[in-house]
């Protein structure tokens, strides 16, 4: 997933993944997914430079999903971050404005490439 930051510019990249038994699902961030040999972390290692967040999705109606979005699924209508805050303005080596981010978002495009 990618987040466009739209007062700084800025964008940051991001990999859903499920908690397990928990039911919990999370967004693991990754480097830009765009640059050559680019590859997701997996779960014990790999560049993360805003950690993991929680993530919240819904589909169009506001049902909640109790999974994750998977490569060639549909992708969720609208979603929370709820702790994006926190992981931007603690983690971010630029200037406090990318923490001042909003955390509940609507699905603005979903680009299905294999």
């Amino acid at each position: 997933m990618r987040l466009h930051v739209g007062a700084t510019g800025r964008i940051y990249w991001w990999v859903p993944w499920n908690g397990g038994t928990d039911g919990q699902q999370n967004l693991a961030s990754t480097t830009d997914v765009t640059r050559p040999g680019w590859r997701p972390p997996n779960p014990d290692d790999g560049p993360r430079p805003l950690g993991d967040v929680d993530f919240i999705s819904t589909d169009a109606g506001y049902n909640l999903w109790d999974h994750v979005p998977v490569r060639g699924g549909p992708a969720p209508a609208h979603f929370l971050i709820s702790n994006l805050r926190e992981a931007l303005w603690y983690r971010t080596p630029y200037n406090k404005r990318d923490g001042t981010a909003r955390q509940f978002f609507d699905l603005v495009s979903c680009d299905r490439r294999k």
